[in-house]
């Protein structure tokens, strides 16, 4: 008797990790014959009967590229294919003035590609090319720690005298589709720190331990369904709506069970590697305005705090978390480093310069919600993973700097702050008084509809509720921690539900620079159409530079 030979397995998307049902799959010979054809079920699961003269099989599905697998001893358990649409990705998220650019595109059509840089205007630095249609594949099997190997669709160079800042790469095809491929653009060593002395600290580390294409982020594994549901991780995410002053107590009593640092579940997804390889298109910002509302807590947030920077004519350099946690020095050349929109994923290198430039008397804005909540460490060329779900059991205590700290309470929910200090004089020329509210409304907000998947885009929804109101306290908030220093002073509080309100506070302790938090990821969308939250960063930065001249 013959002996069977059958292998069962799965066809997914490259972008998700989804099933893909009915995908058509011709088994064909040597001599490209076709012996047969079957589908897919409708959860994506093939099953080939290899008894046949079969040298390869083809998987075909509308609006997929086409893949021909050839018949091995070790045949793959998932097949990936390539949603057929304009994509691409660089080799990595940050470059120096100067530097070469490798660019990796999938297009079905005839394409062009044009550099902008996105401030108050999105302006456009070079044109780059128009380009022929290129088709490219993925890997089977899991690939998001080692990335995607396509070929090089083309490369340029960053312009020598080109500005710090935000970049998009934007690629439109004949068709009129579009995808931008957002990057910081690195300080000019030469020049540029001769007249800027403020440092904003790009999110980067955020770009990537959000980015869930090729099927999994530091959030989410499709790679294997059944961590979806967070079961194993229930305890974790309990002990996040704790207070803290019991936090201690219940981490002693759980202990065993909770999953913290990479220590404790060595091969967890959220502690595996997370490639540059690979599209951000979390980060992509296509035709937006800058004065337009929009839900992100990535790229698209921070392109508004830079806007009104410019339109306040406070004159910034941009970086990545990468070049700081390589460059610790860097920080000398500056007054001010502002840490923008959602700044939660830190290195510790990256957080001991932090502490270097604040004690020798750098001043720190904080215009970020949840933020140096949580440790990473590069790996190559600067792909990273996460370390430790909470910096302040492996690192340090970092509220020792910046005073708060993220927890759940208000989590997903948007609102106004209220004044409560309004002598202070980071209120000077606002006319605000005490218990009055500002920052009622932000552009970062969700404007209703249809609810967007956080699955497909986790930077435009909250992960375990919906984006709720409107406010510059919103999304997720930052509050006065328990063993924060006693020099901190409360100037405003978010007016969110359960106390979750973001903690706007400032500190100036003798010798060092000040220290300012708004403690929310939505504050930055109020900057450009609130008077008042506009008129407080002003204040702040317009003193701290004054204390250095």
């Amino acid at each position: 008797m013959q002996k069977k030979n059958i292998i069962i397995g799965k066809v997914t998307s490259s972008s998700l990790c989804n099933p893909i049902g009915k995908v058509k799959i011709t088994l064909k010979d040597r001599e490209k014959n076709i012996l047969s054809t079957i589908y897919s079920s409708t959860k994506g699961i093939w099953k080939l009967d290899l008894n046949q003269e079969v040298y390869s099989a083809v998987f075909e599905y509308p609006g997929f590229v086409s893949k021909e697998v050839f018949i091995t001893t070790e045949f793959p358990k998932v097949i990936r294919l390539l949603e057929n649409k304009l994509i691409g990705y660089q080799n990595k998220l940050w470059f120096n003035p100067g530097e070469k650019v490798s660019v990796y595109v999938h297009s079905p059509k005839n394409f062009d590609a044009r550099l902008v840089k996105y401030g108050i205007l999105v302006t456009e630095i070079l044109r780059i090319g128009s380009f022929q249609a290129i088709i490219q594949d993925t890997p089977n099997g899991f690939w998001v720690d080692k990335g995607l190997n396509w070929k090089e669709s083309f490369s340029y160079k960053i312009p020598n005298d080109i500005d710090s800042g935000l970049y998009g790469l934007r690629l439109r095809d004949e068709d009129g589709n579009e995808y931008s491929i957002s990057f910081v653009a690195q300080p000019n060593k030469n020049t540029g720190v001769k007249k800027k002395r403020i440092l904003v600290l790009a999110s980067t580390n955020n770009w990537q331990t959000y980015n869930i294409w090729g099927g999994r982020s530091r959030y989410r594994n499709f790679e294997n369904p059944k961590t979806k549901k967070f079961i194993n991780n229930l305890k974790t995410i309990g002990l996040r709506f704790v207070p803290e002053k019991i936090k201690s107590v219940t981490k002693k009593i759980l202990a065993k069970h909770t999953v913290v640092t990479i220590k404790d579940h060595p091969n967890a997804f959220q502690f595996r590697p997370l490639s540059l390889r690979r599209p951000h298109p979390n980060c992509s910002i296509s035709e937006e305005k800058v004065m337009g509302k929009f839900t992100n807590h990535l790229a698209a947030g921070e392109w508004r705090i830079l806007a009104w920077l410019e339109r306040e004519e406070f004159y910034y350099d941009l970086t990545s978390g990468y070049e700081l946690h390589n460059n610790p020095d860097l920080l000398k050349n500056y007054d001010v480093l502002i840490l923008s929109t959602h700044s939660e994923y830190w290195s510790r290198e990256m957080f001991g310069a932090l502490k270097t430039f604040y004690n020798n008397g750098g001043s720190v804005l904080n215009l970020s919600g949840n933020s140096i909540y949580r440790e990473i460490e590069y790996l190559n060329g600067g792909n990273l993973r996460c370390t430790s779900l909470r910096f302040t059991d492996s690192v340090e205590d970092e509220t020792q700097i910046i005073g708060v700290r993220f927890d759940m309470r208000g989590y997903g929910s948007c609102a106004p702050y209220k004044v409560v200090n309004s002598d202070h004089w980071v209120f000077t020329n606002s006319d605000i008084s005490r218990g009055e509210v500002f920052a009622q409304k932000s552009l970062n907000h969700f404007e209703g509809g249809k609810d967007l998947d956080f699955e497909s885009d986790p930077a435009s929804k909250p992960g375990m509720a919906p984006l709720t109101g409107n406010g510059g306290s919103g999304w997720e908030t930052d509050k006065i921690s328990s063993s924060a220093p006693d020099d901190i002073v409360l100037l405003a509080k978010g007016l969110n539900s359960r106390r979750g309100g973001a903690d706007m506070i400032i500190r100036e302790p003798n010798g060092k620079g000040i220290m300012f938090s708004a403690s929310s990821i939505t504050f930055g969308g109020t900057l450009l159409i609130d008077r008042v939250s506009s008129r407080i960063i002003k204040n702040v930065l317009s003193r701290a530079l004054d204390k250095k001249m």
